[in-house]
């Protein structure tokens, strides 16, 4: 059953891939110490045929299976570009993130269709960044000189989950990113674990002591926002803030100029 569950998904996959329509939404990402929307999170929200909505983690594992997921990575990042043009419009410094699997740091061909699209639709490199998830190290020696690429033209690497799986602390040593993302699960313990809180003030002050921006994932009341403040954390993202919406929503909150939240 569940073979047939994966046959099926890919084969709703590729007809989306054919079709381009597989749908975005954004999550905002605040800045701690104003409130202020700073950049977004571009997350998989698609309801093929209008009918319910695909998991978008189940949908990665589909395209990884069916070896799609570059493409997948491209239909998604094309749509968020040309999106995207509109929130840079009302904010020049805003940053717009898309997912990318670690792994395809060391495809040539990926990563020079990403140059293209910015070329395309004429989307500043220094506004876009790639969040690297994994889950397996990284060995291929070839991401060495993608990653050399990626910096020459102002695109920013984001580490995504930090603390689990394999992204850790090798990691920041493997790819000099400017970015790294706390995950949920410590942020979202921190109201009740000592450890957690512990996990998420070291993993800040080393970030920082290396010159990156630290983001907390999983985000959902105010006492942990306030937690996280104190402790340096330079942005956020979760449900206290805002679900994943469309880019209109997104704009509409970005132009009331207001905080998103006064934690």
């Amino acid at each position: 059953e569940a073979r047939h569950q994966r046959l099926e998904l890919i084969r709703v996959l590729e007809k989306g891939l054919r079709l381009r329509d597989i749908g975005v939404a954004y999550q905002p990402k605040v800045d701690l110490a104003s409130g202020r929307i700073v950049g977004a999170e571009t997350l998989i929200r698609w309801q093929p045929d209008g009918g319910e909505f695909i998991n978008p983690q189940e949908l990665v594992l589909a395209a990884e299976a069916g070896d799609r997921i570059n493409e997948l990575t491209l239909v998604v990042m094309e749509t968020a570009l040309i999106e995207g043009k509109q929130a840079i419009a009302l904010d020049p410094r805003f940053k717009l993130a898309v997912n990318m699997s670690a792994k395809s740091l060391s495809d040539t061909q990926l990563l020079f269709d990403i140059m293209t699209l910015l070329g395309r639709y004429n989307f500043p490199a220094e506004n876009l960044t790639l969040e690297l998830t994994e889950t397996a190290k990284l060995e291929d020696n070839r991401i060495a000189p993608q990653i050399a690429a990626l910096k020459a033209r102002g695109i920013g690497l984001s580490i995504d989950d930090f603390g689990t799986g394999q992204s850790n602390l090798e990691y920041i040593e493997k790819l000099p990113s400017s970015e790294l993302k706390i995950d949920k699960k410590f942020v979202q313990h921190m109201a009740h674990s000592e450890e957690s809180r512990a996990v998420v003030r070291a993993t800040i002050e080393i970030a920082h002591s290396l010159g990156k921006v630290v983001v907390a994932e999983g985000v959902e009341d105010l006492e942990v926002a306030a937690s996280l403040r104190a402790m340096g954390c330079d942005q956020a993202q979760g449900y206290l803030f805002s679900r994943a919406i469309g880019m209109s929503e997104l704009l509409a909150m970005m132009g009331g100029g207001q905080a998103v939240v006064n934690a």
